[in-house]
């Protein structure tokens, strides 16, 4: 791997490990990955609120298990949700 870097923090592989590489030469690294699961679960939640509707299991289970490694958080099976 040339000196590649994360594209949204713009900090090296060297700095914060794997870089997952995307179409066009794009890279994130797995803080990035992990900052951008966390913002989408927010949306989601407050986008659910908004409609009225709480959070039911199945919507929290899909929430948690469609993390950057599918099948690692608890109960999750591999392909989930």
């Amino acid at each position: 791997m040339r000196n590649a870097y994360c594209s949204f923090c713009r900090k090296s592989y060297k700095d914060v490990g794997p870089l997952v590489e995307g179409p066009g030469g794009v890279y994130i690294c797995g803080e990035c990955v992990e900052l951008t699961q966390n913002i989408l679960d927010q949306d989601l939640s407050d986008y659910l609120e908004a409609q009225g509707g709480p959070i039911t299991p199945t919507i929290q289970h899909r929430i948690h298990c469609t993390d950057s490694d599918p099948g690692t958080a608890p109960a999750c099976p591999v392909g989930s949700p």
